[in-house]
C-alpha cells in the first residue's frame, strides 16, 4: 500500500548533468565488501562542530536514532540503470559502518529515494494520505512546517522507540502521558509512572533507544545543481539514508560529502566521495550505546571520529 501510494507520485526525470554511471572505485559492488580508507585526525574542536551542527536527535526522544532493522532501499523516479548503483552503494556503506543489511531482494522498502520535479507536491501527498512517513511532530503547525520542501536533497526521517523490554513503540504524541519525557518516568502522575513501569521503563537514565522506521528523501529534479555525478550523488544519499540530519546545505569546515549541493562552502572541503570524516561519523552512530542520553551519544560519535580511522 506504502510503495504503490509513493511510487505513484514520481515522474520519471533526472535532470542534473552528467548523469555518468561509470567505474566507481571507491564503491563496492556488493554489501559485503569493505570500504577502507586510512583517515587524518582533525582538532577537537572541529570535530565537535561537525557533530554539533550534524547530527540531529530525534524529535521524539530526544535521542540519536539509528537502524536497528536491515535496511531496504528503494529509488524511484530514474530508471534501472541508474538507480540500481545508488542501492548498492548505499547496501555498500551500511556493511562498513555496522548498519544492519538484507540480502533479501525481496524486502519490503524502508528508505525511499524519490527523484520527482514536483517535490512540494509530492510532500504534500504523503502529508495527506500517510503523514507518519514525514515523522513526528507536535502540532498541526510543525508537520505543516516539516512537510516543506526547502532544498534540492532533502530527507524526513520516520522514528520510533525501544523500551527496556525491548519491545517498539511508534513515535505518537497522542501516547505515553501527553508526550514523553522519561528523565522523569513518573512525570508526576501516578497513571504515567504505573505505564512506564508496565513498559520497563527506568526513572533518571531511562535506557529507551530511538530507530528508524523509515526514511524518506526527495531528490528535486527541476533545479540544476550543475555537474553532479552519479557515484558523488550516492554517496550523499548513504549519509542521508544512515544518520538523522536536518543540516542539508550547511557548509562543513571539515572536508565532506555533506558539502556537495551546500552553495558558497570551501572548495577545500567538497568532496565528491565520502570522507574518513564522513564515515567515522557513521560508525559513531553505530558503535555508540542507543540508550544513553544525548549528549553522550553525541561524545561517542566524536571520540569515533577522533580515532582519525575508520576502517582497518
Amino acid at each position: 500500500m506504502r510503495a504503490a501510494l509513493l511510487s505513484s507520485m514520481v515522474v520519471s526525470a533526472w535532470l542534473w548533468a552528467p548523469l555518468s554511471t561509470g567505474a566507481q572505485p571507491s564503491a563496492p559492488n556488493s554489501p559485503g565488501d569493505t570500504i577502507i580508507v586510512t583517515g587524518q585526525t582533525h582538532a577537537p574542536e572541529a570535530i565537535e562542530k561537525f557533530v554539533q551542527s550534524y547530527a540531529a536527535p530525534s524529535l521524539y526522544l530526544g535521542k540519536i536514532a539509528r537502524w536497528k532493522t536491515a535496511i531496504c532501499p528503494t529509488v524511484t523516479g530514474l530508471n534501472l540503470d541508474d538507480a540500481t548503483p545508488i542501492i548498492q552503494r548505499i547496501m555498500a556503506v551500511a556493511t562498513t559502518v555496522g548498519a544492519p543489511v538484507t540480502a533479501d531482494s525481496s524486502c519490503t522498502g524502508n528508505i525511499e529515494i524519490m527523484f520527482t520535479d514536483t517535490p512540494q507536491k509530492l510532500l504534500d501527498d504523503v502529508r495527506n494520505q500517510q503523514p507518519y512517513l514525514i515523522g513526528y511532530s507536535r502540532s498541526p503547525e510543525q508537520a505543516r512546517r516539516l512537510a516543506t520542501v526547502t532544498h534540492p536533497i532533502q530527507a524526513w526521517y520516520a522514528t520510533q522507540w525501544e523500551d527496556n523490554n525491548g519491545r517498539t513503540h511508534p513515535d505518537d504524541a497522542a501516547d505515553h502521558c501527553g508526550g514523553i519525557n522519561f528523565k522523569d518516568a513518573s512525570n508526576g502522575s501516578a497513571s504515567c509512572a504505573a505505564s512506564a513501569s508496565n513498559m520497563g521503563i527506568r526513572t533518571g537514565a531511562n535506557g529507551l533507544r530511538s530507530e528508524f522506521f523509515n526514511i524518506l528523501i526527495v531528490v528535486n529534479t527541476d533545479q540544476n545543481q550543475g555537474a553532479v555525478q552519479a557515484s558523488a550523488l550516492a554517496d550523499y544519499l548513504a549519509m542521508l539514508a544512515l544518520a538523522q540530519t536536518q543540516s542539508f546545505e550547511t557548509c562543513q569546515a571539515l572536508p565532506s560529502i555533506t558539502n556537495l549541493v551546500s552553495p558558497n562552502c570551501d572548495p577545500g572541503t567538497k568532496s565528491t566521495s565520502l570522507t574518513d570524516t564522513d564515515l567515522a561519523f557513521l560508525r559513531g552512530v553505530y558503535k555508540g550505546r542507543p540508550d544513553k542520553v544525548l549528549s553522550q551519544q553525541l561524545s561517542d560519535i566524536a571520540r569515533e571520529m577522533a580515532k582519525g580511522r575508520v576502517a582497518e
